[in-house]
């Protein structure tokens, strides 16, 4: 199918005559274009790319060097494994953390760490046959030892990094968070139950007190409880003094005069 759109060569709007065609141009609709760049210009484009390669090949034949090493030395595949382990996958496994995109100060200072670490044991293994410290060569025991506690040390950096994140601490928060807020509900829950219950027995024992009286309450449920009654004691309370007569008051005898008239016996009443 050949897919081409139709391209007036004249005016189609302008008077045309009835029998007059419009005459078209058939163009390509898609037309590939090729560009052609040297090889020097493909190098430096892909130059990170091809580092990257490059300096693992290197490290993957320098690891193998660890791995004769120990193979060498010991006779037994797994050490031999065990030291590939740990100088290589822990350098692989730090160079993708150093470049991660929320990696924090302190999580690209463990990431440069453990390169540092696994960096140095690969070049200290893979050339211990060609180092002579003070005439003598380096014992394969203690490069083997070596390389166990930095595996030791590496795991220590990964969990200290993995930590770090701020994912993880975000989470963490947010679950830390969220449990309070269950542990002040469970509470707010029970406080409630234990004010309900110790309303209903206030007002129980408002109404049995009534009916009874508060000593014979108190009295019965500590039979109930098992221990002995004692009833309160009652403080002192000096009674208060009397009342003192109003000195402004005198009595109406008082008025009285001080002599008595007699009287006649005829004006006497005896009634």
């Amino acid at each position: 199918m050949d897919a081409r759109y139709a391209t007036p060569l004249a005016n189609p709007f302008a008077p045309q005559s009835g029998d007059t065609d419009i005459e078209v141009e058939h163009e390509p609709l898609f037309e590939s274009a090729t560009t052609q760049i040297s090889a020097f210009d493909w190098i430096k484009d892909k130059s990170p790319t091809l580092a990257f390669i490059a300096g693992n090949l290197l490290l993957a034949a320098g690891e193998f060097r660890v791995y004769d090493f120990a193979y060498q030395s010991t006779g037994e595949t797994w050490k031999a494994i065990f030291s590939v382990m740990a100088t290589f996958f822990p350098f692989i496994l730090w160079k993708i953390a150093v470049q991660h995109a929320k990696a924090s100060g302190i999580m690209r200072g463990l990431a440069w760490t453990g390169l540092a670490i696994s960096l140095f044991l690969g070049v200290a293994v893979g050339t211990a046959d060609f180092m002579a410290i003070n005439g003598q060569t380096p014992n394969a025991e203690a490069m083997l030892g070596a390389l166990a506690i930095s595996l030791s040390i590496h795991a220590i950096l990964f969990l200290a990094y993995f930590y770090s994140h701020p994912d993880i601490k975000g989470h963490r928060l947010t679950a830390q968070a969220i449990a309070k807020q269950q542990l002040a509900e469970a509470s707010a829950q029970v406080a409630e139950s234990i004010l309900k219950s110790a309303r209903t027995r206030l007002e129980l024992e408002r109404r049995i007190a009534e009916e009874y009286g508060y000593e014979n309450l108190r009295r019965a449920i500590a039979e109930i409880e098992g221990r002995t009654y004692h009833a309160p004691k009652k403080s002192y309370s000096p009674s208060k003094p009397a009342a003192t007569p109003n000195q402004n008051y005198a009595p109406q005898s008082a008025t009285w005069p001080t002599h008595q008239v007699n009287q006649p016996a005829e004006h006497q009443d005896f009634s």
